[in-house]
C-alpha cells in the first residue's frame, strides 16, 4: 500500500501543483501519483480581402469585363492547402466560364480551389475573377461583388477550425470594414474571411438640339426646300456609337429620300444613323431636307421635331441614358427650345428631343383699274377706250404667271387688233404676264386693255 496516494484508474484525485511529487493525498494534499501536462493547438487562421484587379478602373460601362483580385493571407501557425474560394456574383453582373478557366460553378456560385498552393504562416496568395457588367444598366449604379473562403485544410489535408471566422459558401457574414483582416467574426466582429469590392457604372448621356441650317430662312414659300440641322452632343463619360436619329415630318411638309442621302423610312417617320462614334464632350451634326407642300395657307407654322431613337457605347453595348428615354415616339415633354440641360426622368425637358419651326409667307395680290392717262370718261359710239389695270403684290412672296381677266361689258366690244397680248372669248379678255416676276410691293402699271364703245 502506497504511503501517501491511492493508485487507481479513476481521474478524480486532488490536484494542487503541477509536477509536485511531495504531496500526501492521504492527508489532504496533492496526490503525488497523479499529474497532468498541457499542450496548445497552434491556431489555424486564414483571412481574405478583395480588391479591383491591377489597372481596373472603379468606373465601368455596361458590357465591360471587370477584373477582381481576391487575396488570401495565412495569419495562423499552420501550413495551409486546399484553400477554396467562393465568389458571389451580384445581380448586375454575369459570370462567363470562358473568361475564368480555373473556376467552376458549385451550387450556382463560381468556386476555385487554389490547387498546388501550400500557404506558409505569414504568406499570402491571390486569384483573379472576371465578371461582365450587364447591359443595359442605369448610370451611377454601384455594383458590389463579394468573395469568401469556403473551405481549407492544413498541409496534411486535415480539416481545421479557423480561429476567428466560419468558412462557408453563404454570403451572410457580418461586414464592418472593407479589407479588414483583423476582425473576429466569432466574437461579433468583422468576419475576416469575407470581403467585397465595388465598381460604379459611368453615366451615358446624349442630348439633341435642332435648328435651321446656316443660311436657311424661317420664312418659307410653298414648294420650298427647307434644311434643318440636327446636332447630337455626348454629355456623358462613355463613348457613344450607333446613334440613330428619327425625324418626325410634320403635316404640310414632305420628305424626299432623293434629297436625303443616308436616311431611310421607318413607318411614318424617317431615320438615319450617325456614321461615327462621339467621344465624351464632343458633338456631331446631320442635315435633313423637307419640302413645303404646295399650295399651303399663308402664315402656317411648320414644326419639325427630331429625337435620338437609340444608341450604344463604343463597344456596341446597349446603354441607359441618364436623363432621357430614346425612342421613336414624338411625345416627350418639351419646355425650352435647344435646351440640352433638362432631365426628362425628373419631369424636366427631355434633352434628346427638339424642334425647329418655319412659317409660310403670305401670298397676296391686289388689282385696281383706271381709265388710261389721257382717256376721257366721255365717249362716243365707236370710240376706242383704253383702261389701265394695275396689279399690286401685297404679300411676302414673289409672284409670276399672273393671269388677268377683263370682263367686257355688253355695250362694248373687245378691240382685237390693238391687243396682241390678250385673247378674248365669251365676253372675257384674258392675259397672262409670263416674263414678269412681280416682287413684293411692286406695281405693274402698264398693263392695259382696250375696248370699243358701241
Amino acid at each position: 500500500m502506497d504511503v501517501d496516494s491511492n493508485p487507481d484508474n479513476v481521474n478524480d484525485d486532488l490536484f494542487l501543483a503541477d509536477n509536485d511529487i511531495n504531496g500526501n493525498g492521504k492527508q489532504g494534499g496533492d496526490e503525488d501519483d497523479h499529474d497532468k501536462a498541457e499542450l496548445i493547438v497552434d491556431p489555424f487562421d486564414l483571412a481574405l480581402f478583395k480588391t479591383l484587379g491591377m489597372n481596373q478602373s472603379p468606373l465601368v460601362e455596361a458590357g465591360d469585363k471587370v477584373t477582381f483580385t481576391i487575396h488570401v493571407s495565412n495569419q495562423g501557425c499552420h501550413r495551409c492547402r486546399n484553400i477554396q474560394i467562393t465568389d458571389y456574383v451580384p445581380a448586375n453582373m454575369t459570370y462567363v466560364q470562358a473568361d475564368n478557366p480555373l473556376w467552376s460553378l458549385i451550387s450556382g456560385n463560381p468556386t476555385r480551389t487554389l490547387t498546388g498552393v501550400v500557404l506558409l504562416p505569414g504568406e499570402s496568395t491571390s486569384a483573379d475573377i472576371i465578371l461582365t457588367v450587364n447591359a443595359p444598366l442605369a448610370a451611377n449604379t454601384v455594383i458590389t461583388n463579394w468573395a469568401e473562403i469556403s473551405a481549407a485544410t492544413d498541409a496534411d489535408g486535415n480539416a481545421q477550425v479557423d480561429i476567428d471566422s466560419n468558412p462557408d459558401a453563404n454570403n451572410d457574414d457580418l461586414f464592418l470594414v472593407d479589407n479588414d483582416v483583423t476582425g473576429n467574426g466569432k466574437t461579433g466582429g468583422d468576419e475576416d474571411d469575407h470581403d467585397p469590392a465595388s465598381v460604379t457604372v459611368q453615366p451615358f448621356d446624349l442630348a439633341l438640339y435642332k435648328q435651321l441650317a446656316n443660311g436657311q430662312s424661317d420664312q418659307v414659300n410653298p414648294g420650298d426646300d427647307v434644311t434643318f440641322t440636327i446636332t447630337v452632343v455626348n454629355q456623358g463619360a462613355i463613348t457613344a456609337d450607333n446613334i440613330e436619329i428619327v425625324d418626325y415630318v410634320p403635316a404640310g411638309m414632305t420628305f424626299d429620300l432623293a434629297k436625303n442621302a443616308g436616311w431611310a423610312a421607318s413607318g411614318a417617320n424617317f431615320v438615319t444613323t450617325l456614321p461615327n462614334p462621339i467621344l465624351p464632350g464632343n458633338s456631331a451634326s446631320v442635315n435633313v431636307v423637307l419640302t413645303v407642300n404646295n399650295p399651303l395657307a399663308a402664315n402656317t407654322s411648320l414644326v419639325n421635331w427630331a429625337e435620338i431613337a437609340a444608341a450604344t457605347d463604343g463597344d456596341g453595348n446597349a446603354q441607359v441614358d441618364i436623363d432621357s428615354n430614346p425612342d421613336e415616339s414624338n411625345d416627350d415633354l418639351f419646355l425650352v427650345d435647344d435646351d440640352i440641360t433638362g432631365n426628362g426622368k425628373q419631369g424636366g425637358d427631355e434633352d434628346d428631343h427638339d424642334q425647329a419651326t418655319v412659317v409660310v409667307q403670305p401670298f397676296d395680290l391686289a388689282l385696281f383699274k383706271n381709265l388710261a392717262n389721257g382717256q376721257s370718261y366721255m365717249v362716243e359710239p365707236g370710240d376706242d377706250v383704253t383702261f389701265t389695270i394695275t396689279v399690286v403684290n401685297q404679300g411676302a412672296i414673289t409672284a409670276t404667271d399672273i393671269e388677268i381677266t377683263d370682263y367686257i361689258p355688253s355695250n362694248m366690244t373687245f378691240a382685237t387688233g390693238n391687243h396682241v397680248d390678250w385673247s378674248a372669248a365669251a365676253g372675257k379678255a384674258t392675259r397672262t404676264i409670263l416674263a414678269l416676276w412681280l416682287q413684293v410691293n411692286q406695281l405693274r402699271s402698264t398693263l392695259s386693255s382696250m375696248s370699243t364703245a358701241r
